[in-house]
């Protein structure tokens, strides 16, 4: 069944009208619009839904490390160093002397790693425009302009202090719930740091797709959709608190047959509380 459905279902125990979609141009489909989303992702958050749980094996996006150039120094074909903020490839063995007359002599280039029509896997690195960036998705590359809009790659960061690495976390990824070996970690801006390597994760993810739901997390998401839509519409204090009463009735059954083994997805039913109102 489609998110309508279920705000529909709210709708009904309210006394409305149904909608037809969510983007319908009346104030009651513009309302569930504004909070649908919300009253799901708050639910899903709050507890470790067993059709919600996920694993993955994070992608670094951890800067690499590499020395800055120095002068008087022996480089091998292929190595890399920092100078002027940029990388650069060492294209000739040889001592180094003054950078510029190196680079003049063609014993080093800049680094551009990526290039078109090639097969990227997670967490290749390339180095592109002076910045190093870390394959989040495989593909084979088009261009860099569309691959990059499409966010095949990310930027990747250099951690300040603490940790050694940044991971990036799952899009779909509401609340991490732990890691595999127990490592220490920090989330911040939307990045993993920690000094492991690799890092595994259990998250809650964000289930858009009611199919995929249980039956009571369905019910506690209609109920509790009706009970932030119901002073709005009702005007009624004592139908929002009741429905507000109900809605934290059904989260709690919700949630403990989810604890018991529960969260197999079901084709939902309307409850009773929906029939009887």
């Amino acid at each position: 069944m489609e998110n309508v459905d279920w705000c529909n279902q709210s709708l009904i125990a309210l006394g409305q009208s149904t909608i037809t979609t969510l983007t319908d141009d009346n104030e009651n489909a513009r309302r569930c619009n504004a909070l649908y989303a919300t009253v799901r992702d708050d639910l899903l958050v709050k507890h470790p839904w067993n059709f919600a749980i996920k694993r993955a094996t994070l992608v670094s996006i951890t800067t690499l490390s590499v020395d800055e150039w120095v002068t008087e120094t022996d480089y091998e074909v292929d190595d890399t160093v920092e100078y002027g903020g940029y990388y650069y490839t060492c294209l000739v063995a040889h001592t180094s002397d003054v950078f510029t007359v190196d680079l003049a002599a063609v014993d080093w280039e800049l680094t551009t790693d990526w290039v078109t029509a090639t097969t990227y896997l997670l967490g290749d690195k390339v180095y592109y425009s002076g910045v190093y960036y870390s394959c989040v998705e495989v593909h084979t590359s088009g261009t860099w302009a569309t691959d990059l809009a499409a966010i095949k790659w990310v930027a990747t960061v250099e951690p300040e202090y603490d940790y050694d690495y940044a991971y990036r976390i799952p899009t779909d990824c509401l609340r991490v719930l732990s890691n595999e070996d127990d490592e220490e970690v920090k989330i911040e801006g939307g990045k993993l740091y920690t000094d492991a390597t690799p890092i595994k994760i259990k998250y809650i993810a964000q289930i858009t797709d009611p199919d995929d739901w249980s039956k009571e997390f369905v019910t506690a998401v209609v109920t509790q959709l009706a009970a932030s839509l119901a002073l709005a519409i009702t005007n009624n204090r004592n139908i929002t608190a009741d429905l507000k009463g109900e809605a934290e009735k059904k989260k709690l059954e919700a949630r403990g047959t989810d604890a018991q083994g529960g969260g197999t997805p079901e084709e939902p039913k309307c409850d009773d509380w929906l029939n009887a109102r």
